[in-house]
């Protein structure tokens, strides 16, 4: 009986010393949403047919858009190159990258939009463009 305890109380104090088993987190570190779509345009009998493609990368802080255009008509495939482009926006950081590939250049603007130069007028407000007077009394859709 003394041996049965014995061997009883070295198996409970192997196991008690043992290592834990530890489970691999095989997750990856940042989950990336990815959306890819493509177009393909055969364009009117021939002409101006194009394709691009847009591939869109999206975390929870973050976001990236990669797309690449170009003509494959006839005629328009070689007057146009094949345009590249990427914008990258960070809603932690409040900034929009916007890249050429072909020239290897970013602009670097807030989320809300690039800055006006000084002196110049916003494009989308032109001020030719009459105000236009309600009369208080009248009905109002909105």
């Amino acid at each position: 009986m003394k041996k049965w305890g014995f061997i009883l109380f070295v198996g409970v104090a192997l196991a008690a010393c043992s290592k834990e088993v530890v489970v691999e987190d095989t997750a990856p570190r940042h989950p990336t949403a990815v959306v890819e779509s493509y177009v393909h345009n055969f364009g009117f009998k021939g002409m101006f047919a194009s394709e691009g493609s847009e591939i869109v990368r999206t975390r929870p802080e973050m976001q990236r858009i990669d797309q690449e255009f170009q003509f494959t008509g006839a005629i328009m495939k070689h007057l146009s190159k094949p345009a590249s482009s990427a914008m990258i926006g960070r809603v932690d950081r409040n900034l929009l990258w916007m890249l050429d590939k072909k020239e290897k250049r970013y602009t670097e603007c807030p989320l809300g939009g690039c800055p006006l130069p000084a002196g110049a007028s916003d494009p989308s407000r032109p001020e030719s463009m009459p105000k236009e007077e309600r009369d208080p009394a009248a009905p109002s859709c909105v």
